[in-house]
């Protein structure tokens, strides 16, 4: 199970010298949310991957996708993950990075089994899932890239 602090520790411990990426995108929070953890928490968790993605790549733009819904009928730790996800969005400015909101495109209609997510937990994306996310986090990136003048 890997959690925002896992993520940290390997950017950290990481020789990323040779990397230089355009765009970083983070996906995490999602099992610091199962786990007993506050919702601020999980947000200065999201927040310290952030920062550490842009000590590392300082030239790279750097994008949050929000966490997404878990478990049973996609209700588990539903209010936690409602609020983390309200913070990054009012935090994005001073985290300088930019939220991409794919929450409700995996909510299957608050039931489960969901074809988006994988396995009887119901946490993870599937394939379908990771498929879905891509597009998201594409229409997303591409809509928040300033357009050329003429």
């Amino acid at each position: 199970v890997d959690r925002a602090q896992n993520l940290l520790w390997r950017l950290q411990n990481t020789d990323w010298s040779a990397q230089k990426p355009k765009t970083v995108v983070i996906l995490i929070g999602t099992n610091n949310s199962g786990q007993n953890n506050t919702p601020c928490e999980v947000y200065w968790g999201v927040r310290a991957v952030v920062d550490e993605a842009h000590e590392k790549f300082p030239t790279a733009k750097v994008a949050v996708i929000s966490i997404l819904p878990r478990g049973p009928n996609m209700l588990e730790n539903d209010a936690l993950i409602r609020q983390v996800n309200a913070e990054l969005v009012k935090g994005q400015s001073q985290g300088r990075y930019q939220f991409i909101d794919a929450h409700d495109a995996f909510y299957c209609n608050k039931k489960t089994p969901c074809s988006l997510v994988r396995g009887k937990s119901q946490v993870h994306p599937s394939g379908d899932g990771y498929r879905v996310l891509g597009d998201i986090v594409a229409r997303s990136l591409k809509a928040s890239r300033p357009r050329a003048s003429n």
